[in-house]
């Protein structure tokens, strides 16, 4: 355009033809410059169309970022305290399927996946039959043996009894109250779901001999023991105290001796 603005200079100098021609050049260059200032103006709004488009895109993707973060850290439980973690059980697929959750299990929103119990608030239940109901009372002293440590017995006391029975899902079904039993001191080893017995202490006798209870047999309607004389044994009477599933006081017999669990006289006897 400016190479035609000054061949138009030189009108006065050329032809009037080629003045005109001039002319003309310099229309066709100015015409064409307003369509290279319209195309880079509209490529200028296209780019930056694009870029807002681009932006906002990175914005909506730097806010998904930011929600998934959060679902993410929401998604790892951090516990208030050290302690022990017990998975609850998991009854998606109903209560005869259920198992502990395990890794890789679906959960629900709300679902108790796991627990981690505080070891010194650990509670012993234990069932008490209908017709020992009445000798069961809080406060009372407790021994606990778990299956694991059987050379231990825990301390405890009754802090609580259902009020009414309880159905369990054993076989036969049965319907039994329900004591629980704390613990004096707390030891490390004690985990939640451990098996074991609960005594209840109704009564103390002093200076009480017991025998197992698989030691006490029947002859003639009385109580008796077999007690080890010789080379056999020897069934002697004795008085039964009191007992419970376990043990049995008796008098009748010295402190010491050895009594049979079995009744092999009662085998003898039999043709």
């Amino acid at each position: 355009m400016e190479r035609a603005r000054l061949d138009v200079a030189k009108a006065e100098i050329v032809s009037a033809i080629q003045a005109k021609e001039f002319k003309l050049d310099l229309g066709l260059a100015e015409e064409k410059s307003r369509v290279q200032e319209a195309t880079l103006r509209l490529n200028q709004a296209s780019s930056a169309s694009k870029i807002a488009s681009l932006k906002t895109q990175r914005d909506k993707s730097k806010v998904e970022v930011d929600i998934t973060n959060k679902r993410i850290a929401q998604m790892t439980v951090v516990s208030p305290s050290e302690g022990i973690v017990t998975y609850l059980m998991n009854y998606s697929q109903g209560w005869v399927n259920a198992r502990p959750f395990k890794v890789g299990d679906n959960v629900w929103p709300g679902s108790a996946v796991a627990e981690i119990p505080d070891l010194n608030t650990l509670h012993m239940k234990a069932k008490v039959e209908e017709m020992d109901r009445s000798r069961v009372d809080l406060g009372q002293q407790a021994r606990v043996v778990l299956d694991p440590f059987p050379e231990r017995q825990f301390a405890g006391k009754v802090v609580r009894v259902s009020a009414l029975t309880e159905q369990n899902f054993e076989w036969p079904p049965s319907r039994n109250f329900r004591a629980f039993a704390s613990f004096k001191e707390a030891d490390p080893r004690l985990r939640p779901g451990m098996n074991g017995r609960l005594d209840v202490v109704v009564d103390r006798l002093t200076d009480a001999i017991s025998v197992p209870a698989k030691a006490v047999f029947t002859r003639n309607g009385k109580p008796v023991v077999l007690v080890a004389a010789g080379k056999g044994l020897k069934p002697v009477d004795v008085v039964v105290v009191a007992r419970n599933p376990d043990e049995v006081a008796v008098k009748g017999i010295q402190a010491g001796v050895s009594v049979a669990l079995t009744d092999d006289l009662a085998a003898e006897k039999k043709p």
